[in-house]
């Protein structure tokens, strides 16, 4: 039992650890490409609002993607931060309560003795409330754009 939770605590945060390939560097194959496209730069994308341990793990991640884009080594041209997804985020709480209340006189039988009257009356009051409340999520992200190593750049490094 102890080492399924183990198991599902340390894979439920490592979902959605990785980096995103936006845009591959080098050249894509197309005979009808310009001259210049093995050039072109490519983009690679990992959030970064979590520890460091999962900041190591998504950045790792992106080497990797880099590399196999460029089929091999390649040049970070530049990288940053950048804040996204200002989106809305509305969150529901329901409360509910109840509260019940029993009424009646007591009446008296032949031997002078109080008994319970027949008729009892229940009233319940039930309370519910809800609350809504908006907050708007930015995610923060690390930006990679790099381009893919040529045999000069490979010499000189």
């Amino acid at each position: 039992m102890l080492r399924r939770f183990l198991v599902i605590a340390i894979a439920i945060p490592s979902v959605g650890c990785g980096a995103t390939l936006i845009q591959s560097a080098g050249a894509n194959g197309s005979p009808y490409a310009p001259l210049d496209d093995g050039r072109r730069t490519g983009l690679v994308k990992y959030q970064i609002d979590d520890g460091d341990y999962f900041i190591r793990r998504r950045r790792e991640d992106a080497y990797k993607k880099m590399y196999q884009s460029c089929s091999g080594p390649y040049l970070i041209v530049a990288e940053g931060p950048r804040v996204e997804n200002g989106r809305v985020v509305t969150t529901v709480t329901e409360t509910s309560s109840a509260t019940a209340a029993q009424s009646g006189t007591p009446s008296k039988n032949a031997g002078g003795k109080s008994a319970p009257e027949s008729r009892d009356t229940t009233s319940v009051m039930v309370e519910r409330k809800t609350e809504t409340t908006q907050a708007v999520v930015e995610e923060h992200w690390w930006y990679v754009q790099y381009r893919c190593a040529t045999s000069a750049d490979t010499l000189r490094g």
